[in-house]
């Protein structure tokens, strides 16, 4: 019981002085730290088998399912779904996409068309395809929607790659082109993101991954080496693009995950050594380390170092689920039997195991990244950094502190240790690493 309490009070005081002094310096979204909490229809989500996620500008979390559309403020899920006749309701209750414009407006793909939501009216205007207008969207199975860095809107479609053209209200098409070596490569386009010169990548069914550069419109095409023995690897489900690394990560379905690096064009497989996680159906990171995927077997964090995949609880995943960060310090998974709440910033504090036993803690102090520890049998001094520990006990040396009964540790105003023991009152001198000793009689 004692060692409990005293890890809670070390890591009470470390807490707080370090928000105060910032001398230690810890990676967000720890993947060691984290709760997990559940929501299921219990809970007010209209399905359990859940598609996306997204959290919009005001705080609200966005969530998608195969049987409508909910809006999560935290505590309560409100259910928007198709109403037979009413044309402001949303087209179709199966979710596959979601983003958020420049204006606050909610873009939501569906497997029936696509809807643009006021969230301040919750009203739904929505998009077909039509044969006969030309500039209508390509197809109303609608598979990723993304809104770049200049508030432009492009969707991916079963059959084409898409640009809303705002002034217009109208779409700009873009398909497949045996006769156009420029032309995107491969019609349902599943996964689209953005890199740092704002060229769009587009993870393609059967066409691989494609480089779309916004200012010639020209496609540039990266497959991979396909075999007769195996599926395809080209049948791309998820991107991610990774600024730090500055690589494209590409879940396949059939072949698993990728980071594809544009400088060399190389592809270098990340694979999870088993026979059950084949595809990558979804991607995010939970911070620069540390990827966050959905598979056949769940959903992994993965080690982006040494390619370690290690799954996060007993979560179910599909090829119809998510992976969003939210960047509050939450990950959300939209699973086959509920939505979960990966949440990073459950756990306030960190734990600092001190092994002391058997000796009692009388008083502790933080000293920038040092932690100094009086107890019965001697002064502890931890660096928090380095790891290290060292221990000051009476001796015969006369630079030793004067007793191991150490009962009180305290700083003056010149940033000096003194520290109260059974023999007297001793400074502890840093630069020479000894104690001196003043004595007090009875």
């Amino acid at each position: 019981m004692r060692k409990v309490v005293l890890f809670f009070l070390i890591n009470l005081l470390f807490v707080s002085v370090v928000n105060a002094q910032a001398p230690v310096t810890f990676p967000t979204n720890d993947a060691r730290n984290f709760a997990l909490k559940s929501y299921t229809t219990h809970d007010g989500l209209p399905s359990e088998n859940v598609t996306v996620a997204l959290k919009d500008s005001r705080g609200y979390m966005w969530i998608g399912t195969d049987n409508g559309l909910c809006k999560f403020d935290g505590y309560t899920f409100e259910s928007l779904v198709n109403i037979p006749g009413n044309t402001a309701s949303i087209s179709s209750n199966f979710i596959s996409a979601l983003a958020e414009d420049k204006n606050g407006k909610i873009w939501v793909g569906t497997m029936d068309g696509l809807n643009i939501l006021d969230p301040n009216t919750e009203k739904f205007e929505r998009f077909y395809h039509s044969d006969k207008i030309k500039e209508s969207v390509s197809n109303n199975k609608i598979f990723s929607i993304f809104c770049d860095r200049e508030g432009t809107i492009w969707i991916g479609t079963d059959d084409g790659f898409n640009q809303y053209v705002s002034n217009k209200r109208s779409f700009v098409s873009y398909k497949p082109n045996q006769n156009d070596r420029f032309s995107i490569k491969g019609k349902s386009v599943n996964a689209i993101v953005e890199d740092d010169k704002k060229n769009l990548w587009l993870g393609n069914w059967n066409g691989g991954l494609n480089k779309f550069d916004k200012v010639s419109k020209h496609f540039s095409n990266y497959p991979q080496t396909e075999s007769q023995l195996k599926k395809s690897p080209n049948d791309i489900w998820s991107l991610f693009y990774d600024q730090k690394k500055g690589c494209i990560w590409v879940g396949t379905y059939w072949s698993g995950l990728f980071c594809f690096n544009p400088k060399i064009q190389q592809y270098t497989r990340f694979s999870s050594h088993d026979n059950i996680n084949v595809g990558a159906f979804s991607i995010d990171k939970a911070n620069d380390s540390t990827l966050v995927v959905g598979s056949n077997g769940g959903f992994y964090f993965i080690n982006k170092g040494n390619g370690q995949w290690r799954k996060i609880g007993d979560i179910n995943s599909t090829a119809d689920g998510y992976v969003y960060n939210d960047g509050a310090g939450i990950m959300w998974l939209c699973g086959k039997d509920a939505l979960t709440k990966v949440d990073f910033t459950q756990y306030k504090f960190r734990f600092i195991p001190l092994s002391i036993a058997p000796r009692e803690a009388k008083s502790m102090l933080l000293q920038g990244n040092m932690l100094w520890l009086a107890t019965n049998e001697g002064l502890y001094k931890f660096d928090l950094l380095k790891k290290t520990t060292k221990l000051y006990q009476h001796t015969n040396n006369p630079s030793s502190i004067s007793s191991n009964q150490v009962g009180k540790i305290y700083l003056d105003n010149e940033g000096a240790l003194w520290a109260a023991t059974e023999n007297g009152f001793d400074k502890f001198d840093s630069s020479n690493n000894r104690f001196i000793h003043h004595h007090y009689w009875s």
